[in-house]
Formats: structure tokens, C-alpha cells, sequence
């Protein structure tokens, strides 16, 4: 083996090459395989430049994996920024209907979507909504490989080829860091985690090692170097980290903090090289300070700036901790200037005498416990809030989920996804052994214990939050970069090449678990959460389809709704995003009433036009059940035990037959005009008629031949329910009572899907002058929202018999929109 010391930089080099193949390699695939999936199911929709989606109806096509919720909204909300041609995006109508919810994004990565977005608009001349699509697949992908050639092309500047090599296997092997940036999945966080990392490595570097000439070693720093270079390294940090801030608070304060604790840290081991022997001089604090108050000035004003740029004027909510505020600025330039003063105190050993001093301590620490007093005095969560993806790992398909790593670990043992996580921790040990070596020069201490405190913040709460692991996997890179030429440094060969393998044996296991799964035949294999996305997809599209416009209203599951707002363009109450706090409470309220009248109002308060249950999305029980303290008697618990109130009537949709989802059910209700009784069990039987639920359906047949023996609607049920069972003798004597002359006089009063019940019955009873009547009273009285009212099996029969009869629609358009809610194969036996 050539110890690692002894490698030619050209040699060094084969790495980053080999990381980079890895990631482009993986990506592709996985591209591939999202542009399969997707191509599923048939047709796409017909295009629409006029459309915000850039697809006729506002509907999109993309399944992205996963039905990752945040990449839903990134898509939709840059969409809405070319189509309203705002360049931020503060509002949306998707959820919390009908008034919608503030937006609290920040908005670069909606930038870095668009511009990309933008480019492919103008190469391929896609539909811009639909560029914003396409744009998804790859603009995370494409901004890893600039972070990591920037990335890898610094460390190589500064800190040298074996640092590099350690820092570009890192992006691969630090699990799961590497899954940050995955194509299909458009998401902020991973350009939030490049800030981040950068943010530490501006400053490491400034610490570190100075400027050096193309070729040259690397230089250490010197403490005689005019400051000027060092301040600048730590401005430029400042101002990395007020990006960092801008793009997530819940990144990038834990690292301000845990940088202003490693200064401390590195002035305390420091301190013994400072201190001045017995005679001589002591050293200013201005001679060995390091400039953190301009690190915390640069920050602070970064952030304000993104707070004015990117909120106001009429979004500077000084409540609202979850994002970018002033607080984090205050809050930075606090610990920055404390950190100053206490460096300046521990370095020196003189200890700060004079009001002045201690003012300035006692005003620096004010400044920066500002923002945990505020977070405590409001209850607000602040920077330590969780996210929607708190508890999950990683966003690759099947990730572990877990409240803890201790939860995870005792659900699934001692897994290798545990294993390789975990792993990298080793990073920081090994890189504390470099702190504690004799030969470790003073300033590489420094800057070690500096790059080793974000990283050991990040700990605890990546054992809390499996999703942090990615913040502390984030912070190993500058860790590595600054511990590798301190490996080089030591004495002894073995001792290097040691360090070394261990150091690429705690990153290499991960790079297993970045690869894509193997592709197995021609047809993808499809996960639950593939098969699941291609049926809400589905429904979605059938119902934007159905509504047209203004479009539906749907109360859902949080995760459901947020599928359907983005496939279908249609709007609802609750989405798992954390702004959207109102339309929580609402579908709560609405989800756990227990008196009709009630859920009514509240219905119709917020506008609803559908209730939706679906089986592999159960939340809006639990919602229910919470929001009820248990009762058993809720709206929700009603609906899923087919005991709907009378002003809310089934509508039939057909589940896509897919293999494996036989056993899953998708129960939709429409708001409607409260029914009589007869008429919403009429309709009801119906409903379970056709959806092959037939002790169901024979039970209320039954209810309606004791109630309403002589009623047309309910006859019509009946004689429904007859022709699926293939009962004869029920179905004729449920004729005789229809074309009783009291009930086709009666029948002229019944609403216009009960009317083409009816007529459908009629025809075939072989009535067909009767069938005839009744067919033509209907398309006499026929407009869309009829059309809307009868299941689409209905519909297309009804078609049928309207064709067989000579009949025709005295509107064109009309028909064309009868024809256009039934699904293709339909329309071409028609």
C-alpha cells in the first residue's frame, strides 16, 4: 500500500473523479426511472401555455418520488411566480380554502428552479409551467455537481490534493448527506446544506492557511499575517452564514452558535501557547484577536438584508421565528461580539476590569440571548421548531422513520442503514485525536476545534431528529478538509496511513446505500408509494375533469390534499406544510363534528365541495379523533361507516387496476343541497351498486322498498341494484311500480340524475316510449352541473341511449362536455 502521504496530486485526483462519476451516474438513473414512472397511466394532458402548469386545466403530470410534499409545493409555487410574474411568491390558494395561506419560503431555491426552468423553456419551447417539470428532474442534480466541483476545487486551493480527495468522497460516502441533492425531488434543503457547509468553510479557511501561489505548499497561518486577510475570510463567512440563514434558520443557527462556542474552545487551547512567559510582554487582544465581531457584523447585515428583500414590505412578521427575522441578526451580532470579548479575556488572562468592560459583556450577552428569550416569552419554536420531514432520514424511497435514533434503532435493530449513518461520527473522533496530537501546530488546533464545534452541536439533535443527521454529515466536510493536512503533518508514515484508512473506511460504506436500486426488466418496479402517486394523480385530473372551474374544495388528509392541489389544481383545507396552521384547525373542526347541522355550516363556511377518504391515507381519522377528545360519533367516523348526512351524496370514481392495490378504497362525497330522504338512499343504494358492494347495497333496497314502497326513485334503485345482480323477477316488479301512471306523474318532480335513472330503466324494461319521454324531459333541462350529477358509467349509458333513440343535445358544446367526462375508451365507443 502507498501511504497516503506519498500519492502524486495527479493520483489525489482519481477520487474526486471517481465521486463524480458515482453522482452523475446515480442521478441519471434515478432520472430514468422518475420519467418511467410517470410516463404510466396513460396519456399525458393536452399542453396550455395560458395554463399556470403549463397542462390544459392547471393539472400537472410529474410523479415525483415519494410524493415528497415539499417538492410538490416548490414545483406549484414557481409555477405561480412565471404565471402571476411575481418574483416572490408570498400567497397561495392551494390549501386553507377559500382564503389560502401565507408562503414562507425563502426564495432563492425558487430562483435557482426558475432560472433553470427558464433555460429549458428557451432550448426545447416547452410550455414554461411544463419547463418547471422537466427543470425538476435535474436542478438539484445539477446544483450538487456545482457545489461539489466548487467544493472539492477550494479545498484543493487551500488545503491541499489529499484534502480534496477525503472531501470529495465525503459528498458520496456521508450517508445521508448524499441523498440530499436527488433529481425528481426538488427541494430547498440541500442548497441550505451547501450554504451551510461553505459557511464554516470560508471561516476554517481564514483560520487555517493563507493564500498560497499556484503549485506551492500550503502555508500555515501566521499570527504576525496583517490581519486584513484573516478579517476577510470571516466576512465572507458572515456573510455565507446570513445566507445560510436565509435559506433555513433551522441549519444555520445551530452552526453560528457552535462556531462562537469553537472560538471559545480554540482560545482555550490557545492559551498556553499565548500566554507570555514570566518577564515578558503580554499580547494585546488586538495583536491575537480573531475578527469574530466582523464574522458577526457581515452575518447580521446579510440577514437583514434578506429579511427586507425577500419579506417586505408587507410580510415583515415580527412573530414569526420559523424563518429569516431580524433576531437571528440581533441574536449573531451578540455571540459575535461576546465570543470577541471572552476570546480577548481567555487568550490574554486578563480579565475585564472597569464598568466599560463589564457593560460591554453584560450588553453583548443581552444582545445575544435576545432571541432565546423571545423564543421562550412567545412560545415559539424558533430555529428548534421540527419540519415536515423532521423524523425521516433521508428522501430516498422506504427511509427509515423514526422520532429518535434510539426509536429507530429499537424498531428495526441494528440495521446497516443505522450502521452507515452512524458511522461518520468516528469523523469527529478521529478529527479530536489531530487536536490532541503534540505536533498539531497551535493554529490547526484552532481551527479544528472551530470546524469540530457546529458538527458537535448538530449531534444531539441528529439523535432526536433523524433528519439533522444530514446538518452534522454537512459539517464533517470542513471538519475533513482541515483535519487531512493535519494528518499529513504527522510524524510518523504508519500513523498517517492509518489515519487515512480509517478516515475512508467510515465513508466509504455509504456510498452503497447512495446507489439506486438495480432496474429488473424492461418495466420498472414499481413501490407503494409509486402505485399510490399514480392513482391520486389520477383522481386528481378525474376531478378537475369533473369541476371545471372554479374547481373543487376538498377536505382530505393533510398528504392527500397536498397530491391532489398539485396534480389536479384543486384546492383544500389541510397540507402538511407548517404555514398552513388555520387549515389544520378547520379540517379538524370540520373532520370531528358530531351534529350534522354543524359540519354543514362549517362545510360551507370554507367553501367545500368534496369529502375525501382514502384508505392508504388514514390522518383524517386520527384528525377526528383528536379533535373529538375519542368521540365516536364524528362527520369522519359517519362517512366510514356509510351513514353520510343528507347534504353530503357518494360520488362513484373507479380505483386504476393496479396490481397490489386491490385491497385499498377511495370514498368521495359531494356537497349537495340537503336530499330528501328517499332520494339520498336512492342514490346511495346506487353508489353501492355499481361499486360492487352489494350486501350494502341490498340492505338499503331493502330500507327503501319498507319506507317507500311506491316511490319512482327509489323503484329505480331498486331495479338498478336488480340488473347488476341479474335478479328478474326483483327488476320487473320494480318496473311495474315505475310505470305505475302516479309515478311517472311523480317522476317529472325528481331531480335530473334520478330522472336519467329512471329513463335508463325504462330502456331496458324495453318501455321505450317511456324511455323516450323521460330521456328527451332530460337533455330539455340538461347543463353541466347535471351532467356532473350522475356517476360516469350512468352517464355513458345514458349517452348510449340517447344515440340509440336518434336524440341529439341541442347544444354541441354541451355534449362535447358530456363526452369530455368520460374517460377515452368510452368516448370512442360512443
Amino acid at each position: 500500500m502507498i501511504p497516503p502521504f506519498r500519492l502524486t496530486p495527479r493520483a489525489w485526483w482519481l477520487l474526486p473523479l471517481f465521486a463524480l462519476v458515482v453522482l452523475v451516474s446515480c442521478d441519471a438513473r434515478r432520472i430514468q426511472r422518475v420519467l418511467s414512472v410517470t410516463a404510466l397511466g396513460g396519456e399525458a394532458p393536452a399542453s396550455d401555455v395560458r395554463s399556470s402548469s403549463g397542462y390544459a386545466g392547471g393539472v400537472r403530470q410529474l410523479v415525483v418520488p415519494d410524493r415528497n410534499p415539499e417538492s410538490l409545493q416548490w414545483i406549484a409555487q414557481t409555477q405561480q411566480m412565471f404565471s402571476r410574474g411575481e418574483w416572490r411568491v408570498r400567497h397561495t390558494d392551494a390549501d386553507n380554502a377559500p382564503e389560502g395561506r401565507e408562503v414562507r419560503n425563502a426564495s432563492p431555491y425558487r430562483w435557482w428552479l426558475g432560472t433553470v426552468a427558464w433555460c429549458d423553456h428557451a432550448i426545447s419551447g416547452r410550455p414554461l409551467g411544463q419547463s418547471v417539470e422537466h427543470a425538476a428532474l435535474f436542478a438539484d442534480s445539477l446544483l450538487r455537481v456545482l457545489f461539489f466541483l466548487g467544493t472539492v476545487a477550494f479545498v484543493a486551493r487551500y488545503f491541499g490534493a489529499a484534502a480534496a480527495s477525503l472531501v470529495s468522497i465525503a459528498w458520496v460516502g456521508l450517508f445521508p448527506f448524499s441523498t440530499a441533492f436527488l433529481p425528481g425531488l426538488p427541494d430547498s434543503f440541500g442548497f441550505s446544506q451547501g450554504v451551510a457547509l461553505w459557511s464554516v468553510l470560508l471561516l476554517v479557511t481564514g483560520m487555517n492557511v493563507a493564500p498560497r501561489s499556484k503549485g506551492a505548499a500550503p502555508v500555515p497561518f501566521q499570527p504576525e499575517r496583517p490581519p486584513a486577510g484573516e478579517r476577510r475570510w470571516f466576512v465572507l463567512a458572515g456573510v455565507a452564514g446570513g445566507w445560510g440563514l436565509w435559506m433555513s434558520v433551522r441549519i444555520e443557527m445551530p452552526i453560528v452558535i457552535g462556531l462562537s462556542l469553537g472560538g471559545l474552545a480554540a482560545a482555550f487551547a490557545g492559551r498556553p501557547a499565548r500566554a507570555a512567559t514570566k518577564g515578558s510582554a503580554v499580547p494585546t487582544s488586538t495583536q491575537i484577536g480573531r475578527p469574530w465581531l466582523a464574522w458577526g457584523l457581515a452575518g447580521a447585515g446579510t440577514t437583514l438584508l434578506a429579511w427586507i428583500l425577500d419579506y417586505a414590505p408587507a410580510h415583515l412578521e415580527l412573530s414569526r421565528l420559523e424563518t429569516v427575522h431580524p433576531l437571528y441578526a440581533v441574536s449573531w451580532v451578540g455571540l459575535a461580539w461576546l465570543t470577541a470579548q471572552l476570546e480577548s479575556w481567555i487568550r490574554t488572562g486578563i480579565r475585564p476590569h472597569g464598568v466599560r468592560r463589564w457593560a460591554t459583556l453584560a450588553c453583548a450577552s443581552c444582545l445575544a440571548a435576545s432571541l432565546p428569550l423571545m423564543m421562550f416569552g412567545s412560545g415559539k419554536a424558533g430555529f428548534v421548531a421540527p419540519t415536515t420531514l423532521a423524523s425521516r432520514l433521508s428522501l430516498l424511497p422506504d427511509s427509515p422513520l423514526a422520532d429518535s435514533v434510539i426509536d429507530w434503532l429499537s424498531r428495526d435493530g441494528l440495521s446497516a442503514a443505522w450502521v452507515v449513518t452512524l458511522l461518520p461520527a468516528l469523523l469527529a473522533v478521529l478529527s479530536g485525536w489531530i487536536v490532541l496530537r503534540q505536533e498539531t501546530t497551535a493554529e490547526r488546533r484552532a481551527a479544528l476545534l472551530v470546524a469540530l464545534a457546529p458538527a458537535l452541536v448538530f449531534l444531539p439533535f441528529a439523535c432526536l431528529r433523524l433528519r439533522d443527521w444530514n446538518g452534522f454529515d454537512a459539517m464533517l466536510v470542513p471538519l475533513l478538509a482541515v483535519a487531512a493536512p493535519g494528518a499529513i503533518a504527522l510524524s510518523s508514515r504508519s500513523t498517517k496511513a492509518g489515519w487515512f484508512a480509517a478516515a475512508f473506511a467510515c465513508l466509504l460504506p455509504g456510498i452503497f446505500l447512495l446507489l439506486p436500486a438495480p432496474r429488473r426488466g424492461e418495466e420498472e418496479t414499481l413501490t407503494e408509494a409509486d402505485v399510490e402517486a399514480l392513482v391520486e394523480r389520477d383522481f386528481a385530473q378525474w376531478l378537475a375533469n369533473r369541476m371545471g372551474k372554479p374547481g373543487a374544495v376538498v377536505l382530505a388528509s393533510p398528504t392527500l390534499t397536498s397530491s391532489l392541489s398539485y396534480f389536479g389544481g384543486v384546492r383544500g383545507l389541510t397540507t402538511p406544510y407548517w404555514e398552513n396552521q388555520d387549515g389544520f384547525r378547520a379540517a379538524m373542526r370540520i373532520g370531528a363534528a358530531t351534529l350534522p347541522d354543524e359540519a354543514q355550516a362549517l362545510a360551507r363556511r370554507r367553501s367545500l365541495t368534496h369529502i375525501v377518504l382514502a384508505s392508504w391515507s388514514p390522518e383524517l381519522s386520527d384528525m377526528a379523533r383528536v379533535g373529538s377528545n375519542g368521540n365516536e360519533h364524528t362527520l369522519i367516523r359517519q362517512l366510514e361507516d356509510w351513514m353520510p348526512p343528507r347534504w353530503l351524496r357518494p360520488v362513484v370514481y373507479d380505483l386504476p387496476k393496479i396490481s397490489g392495490f386491490e385491497g385499498q378504497s377511495l370514498a368521495v362525497f359531494e356537497v349537495v343541497d340537503v336530499q330528501d330522504n328517499v332520494t339520498a338512499l336512492a342514490r346511495l343504494a346506487e353508489y353501492f351498486a355499481e361499486t360492487d358492494q352489494m350486501p350494502l347495497a341490498l340492505a338499503v333496497v331493502g330500507t327503501l322498498i319498507h319506507q317507500f314502497p311506491t316511490d319512482p326513485s327509489a323503484a329505480a334503485a331498486r331495479a338498478q341494484v336488480a340488473l347488476l345482480r341479474r335478479d328478474r323477477e326483483d327488476f320487473v316488479e320494480a318496473l311495474r311500480t315505475i310505470t305505475a301512471p302516479a309515478a311517472l306523474d311523480q317522476a317529472a318532480e325528481l331531480p335530473w340524475d334520478r330522472r336519467v335513472s329512471l329513463a335508463l330503466v325504462l330502456a331496458q324494461g324495453e318501455q321505450l316510449d317511456a324511455a323516450r319521454t323521460m330521456a328527451q324531459a332530460c337533455l330539455a333541462q340538461v347543463d353541466e352541473a347535471q351532467l356532473r350529477s350522475v356517476s360516469t358509467a350512468s352517464l355513458f349509458r345514458f349517452l348510449a341511449l340517447t344515440k340509440a333513440l336518434g336524440m341529439e343535445f341541442a347544444d354541441p358544446q354541451t355534449r362535447n362536455r358530456a363526452l369530455s367526462l368520460l374517460p377515452p375508451e368510452s368516448r370512442t365507443a360512443l
